[in-house]
């Protein structure tokens, strides 16, 4: 931070500190941000679409030795895209570090609110089991907020009404790493399904303290793709607590998004087995079936009401778990 200082005061642009400051976290979180590409006709055909950014800003940030400019492709023609410097990520992160030690206590009130569901939420939004962060894609906050009631009759509507196209995401045993698994297949599951609502509480509210931003993702062109929440890994650090969640809980739950996710097909074995789901758990769940006309022996029969009961068993479960 120091050497930011140096510069700046060297410069004659002391007064612009916080600019500085505020860019390099943004493009700490962001990890990179497209810039205006100029084709052979002096065309400028994507823009770098920030808001907290300083344009102005990068060539100096630049001129310091704390950021850098690349190309995703090798046409001179390709969009170039700003990223830190490792001495740019080194101010950045101390800048971090100092926002969560000055919010500290709004941090801890704010977790305070709802403490299990922001555990499961940190845990949920995991960008990567090797700690990269949190993010959510969109901009539709669906489903339960974290001052809402977590009874049956509250959570079943947002359950009915979720996609579960999250399931091939926590079914796919490339992406999983024991012990800990199934929770984390647990907590990318609800906070993708029925807590998306909670989930952009808790990044408006980091936002709102200079610790998240919203990104805009492009592909190697500058082409905008979506937007995306994101805050750095010293943020869920900073805010991760224990979470107890009964056995009983993750073996139900991962026994019917493995089921809904294979089909009784002979990958179910194999997801048990990489899982730790008991067998047992997994016919006891069948046997249920089999007994609603679903199900004959390991064939479905109506696929439509195997999921709309398995709907029901997640939202009795996560009941359960915050109830």
């Amino acid at each position: 931070m120091d050497k930011l200082f140096r510069y700046l005061e060297m410069d004659g642009i002391l007064d612009r500190a916080d600019v500085a400051i505020n860019s390099l976290v943004y493009l700490y979180i962001a990890g990179e941000i497209v810039e205006a590409a100029v084709d052979n006709k002096g065309y400028s055909f994507c823009d770098a679409e920030i808001k907290s950014v300083d344009i102005e800003m990068l060539p100096t940030l630049k001129s310091y030795g704390l950021a850098r400019s690349s190309s995703r492709t090798s046409d001179k023609w390709a969009p170039r895209f700003t990223s830190l410097t490792l001495d740019g990520r080194k101010i950045a992160k101390k800048a971090v570090k100092e926002r969560i030690s000055e919010h500290v206590d709004e941090m801890e009130a704010f977790a305070a609110k709802n403490p299990k569901l922001v555990q499961i939420l940190l845990r949920g939004l995991r960008k990567s089991k090797r700690g990269r962060g949190i993010a959510i894609e969109g901009t539709n906050p669906t489903g339960l907020g974290l001052e809402d009631r977590f009874e049956l009759y509250d959570v079943l509507p947002h359950m009915q009404s979720a996609e579960l196209d999250v399931l091939p995401k926590i079914c796919c045993k490339n992406l999983l790493a024991p012990p800990s698994d199934i929770e984390w297949a647990f907590c990318h599951f609800y906070t993708h399904t029925i807590f998306r609502k909670a989930a952009f509480q808790l990044f408006e509210f980091l936002e709102s303290i200079g610790l998240a931003a919203r990104v805009y993702v492009h592909d190697a062109w500058g082409n905008y793709l979506w937007d995306e929440y994101r805050a750095p890994e010293e943020v869920v650090k900073a805010m991760f607590c224990p979470l107890e969640l009964e056995r009983q809980h993750l073996e139900r739950f991962a026994a019917l998004a493995a089921i809904l996710y294979t089909g009784f097909s002979l990958e179910l074995e194999e997801l048990a087995m990489f899982y730790g789901i008991p067998a047992e758990v997994i016919e006891e769940e069948r046997e249920v079936m089999e007994r609603l006309g679903m199900v004959d022996g390991r064939k479905i029969l109506r696929p439509e009401r195997l999921e709309k009961h398995a709907k029901i068993r997640f939202a009795e479960i996560v009941c359960g778990v915050l109830g």
